[in-house]
């Protein structure tokens, strides 16, 4: 009898498991691994003893810049106006959160403000290169371009005028916002082209469009000065040219070449090019002279200066050069400039055309107004 129950209980322990598999609900405990899934990290509001992602300055002058573009920033203008058209400026600041910022007490006497800045396209090469203040008494028509006050206690910040640019040229216009003690304010820009018959924001997606795209061929106001350096530039050779002259319009070329050292047996020669080819000197010399030899001396600048007409049309490329003979004898390099500008029978300006096609001559092209990204500084 014994025997009998055994067997019962051995023959139970068996079914058992089957009968236990088989019913709903009840798995295998032999279960494929179940992949790992990430959990999206939680939004949270910083509380005021804690700013989000803020690196401590290391030194107390350290301009407590924002962490990210919490300042809903945007600087427009609408339209972009043409000479002696008036326009609507706006700098806004949108919602200031003081916990984006590392130093949150430098806010209570903060301030914002415009500046403009104007570029002669008209002019030199030497101006084309850099831009110059302009006072505002001579852009405002009306309304307030500058803000003092506590931004701890000031949700946003606009600013907004009616101004008017009195010159062609290229325009850039900034706006700031800076706390107590930073060593550099937080600046947005936009540049206009502008001309008595058109204009227009530079790098909205009209522009290339309109009336005034040749003039985003050369980064006018945008160039910086060269300086003498022991390492990269002990000498200099600079271009420069009255202005960006028609076919058969005279024009006076330099080249200007300053050492940081005494270099004897130096020489120094301009070359020209039209559409990528070399072409003869003298049939752009008018008189003067395009070519130097001697010995350069430190604090004495040598200039080459000659009035040259382009005879043609086309993509002119003029380059100054100069070596010594004994950093051609132990090959190295020279130091040249060069300087490049489209000739038209009836524009010309600094720079190629690139997609080489006259500009448009329609003045009434509809403009969108743009908020472009501002650059980095």
């Amino acid at each position: 009898m014994l025997k009998s129950y055994k067997k019962i209980a051995i023959l139970l322990l068996c079914i058992l498991p089957i009968i236990l598999l088989s019913l709903p609900g009840c798995e295998s405990t032999e279960i494929s691994p179940t992949p790992t899934i990430s959990a999206s990290p939680t939004e949270t509001t910083p509380t005021p003893t804690e700013s989000p992602n803020i690196t401590p300055s290391p030194t107390p002058d350290m301009s407590p810049q924002p962490t990210k573009d919490y300042l809903g920033r945007s600087l427009t203008i609408n339209p972009p106006p043409k000479l002696g058209q008036t326009a609507e400026l706006t700098f806004t600041l949108g919602t200031i959160n003081p916990y984006d910022f590392s130093n949150r007490q430098s806010l209570v006497n903060a301030r914002a403000w415009v500046e403009f800045y104007w570029t002669n396209t008209q002019g030199s090469y030497s101006e084309a290169k850099k831009s110059v203040p302009v006072p505002l008494s001579e852009v405002l028509v009306s309304g307030n371009l500058s803000w003092e006050g506590n931004a701890l206690t000031t949700s946003s910040i606009t600013l907004h005028s009616t101004i008017q640019l009195p010159r062609e040229g290229v325009w850039k216009i900034m706006g700031f916002f800076s706390g107590e003690g930073w060593s550099k304010p937080a600046d947005y820009r936009i540049m206009v082209a502008v001309t008595k018959d058109a204009a227009a924001i530079m790098g909205a997606t009209d522009f290339k469009s309109s009336p005034v795209a040749y003039l985003g061929n050369f980064s006018y106001g945008l160039i910086g000065t060269r300086t003498l350096d022991e390492i990269t530039a002990p000498v200099i050779v600079e271009l420069d040219i009255s202005k960006a002259p028609r076919v058969g319009e005279e024009a006076i070329l330099n080249c200007r070449i300053t050492s940081l050292h005494d270099v004897p047996d130096f020489s120094a020669k301009v070359n020209f090019f039209k559409d990528g080819i070399k072409t003869s000197g003298d049939n752009l010399l008018v008189q003067g002279s395009l070519e130097w030899f001697g010995d350069l001396k430190h604090g004495q600048p040598v200039e080459l200066s000659a009035s040259i007409k382009f005879p043609e049309e086309g993509n002119w490329e003029i380059r100054g050069g100069g070596n010594s003979l004994e950093n051609e004898a132990n090959h190295r390099g020279g130091y040249a400039d060069i300087l490049q500008i489209t000739i038209e029978d009836d524009l010309s300006f600094f720079g190629f055309r690139h997609d080489h096609e006259k500009p448009s001559t329609i003045s009434g092209a509809p403009y969108v107004t743009a908020t472009p990204i501002m650059p980095p500084k």
